[in-house]
């Protein structure tokens, strides 16, 4: 993608759009940090009103799944390769989910939702490579469409290792109120 390619798509002028962005990468960087921040202000806007992390788990994995929807796998590809400061932000802010799970994990624990003999720390890395590893070209699917249904599948796995018989019946009413309006 050119410049050019951009200020014709944002309907602005090349010579407008360098006012605000001194070059490509600069404009890549603050684009990824502009849409972290959107992604984080909507998940805290839709936690604010959960009643347990069950339910901040099946509500956060939920929002990522239409995220994930939107995005192509070649671009991240194409990040990592043309905009590496870029890519390692992408994958900064991926650290900071995994820690959202970790502690996520611990509080289920807490609350006796989840089981008290799973590991936070390695479970939460596991989930969320899990999920990034289908966003990666040719590692496990072939068709961008079918993202949606192996992020579903890996979160169904991953809900159902971690709950005990409290948390699977809590699941059961959250499955019924949250996938059924999909």
């Amino acid at each position: 993608v050119t410049m050019d390619d951009i200020a014709y798509k944002s309907g602005l002028s090349k010579k407008t759009v360098y006012l605000y962005f001194d070059n490509k990468k600069e404009l890549v960087t603050d684009t990824l940090s502009w849409h972290h921040q959107c992604m984080r202000n909507d998940c805290i806007t839709q936690l604010s009103q959960c009643k347990d992390s069950l339910e901040v788990l099946v509500r956060t994995s939920l929002h990522l799944e239409s995220i994930f929807k939107k995005i192509n796998p070649i671009a991240l590809n194409e990040l990592h390769r043309f905009f590496n400061e870029g890519y390692q932000h992408f994958r900064a802010n991926i650290e900071q989910f995994i820690t959202f799970i970790k502690n996520n994990l611990e509080t289920g624990i807490k609350e006796g939702i989840y089981r008290e003999n799973i590991n936070p720390e390695v479970l939460s890395r596991f989930h969320v490579e899990s999920l990034w590893m289908i966003m990666m070209p040719n590692q496990i699917i072939k068709n961008s469409d079918d993202i949606g249904d192996y992020s579903n599948e890996i979160l169904c796995h991953f809900i159902y290792g971690i709950l005990n018989a409290k948390g699977l019946k809590l699941y059961e009413k959250y499955k019924e109120k949250y996938y059924n309006k999909l």
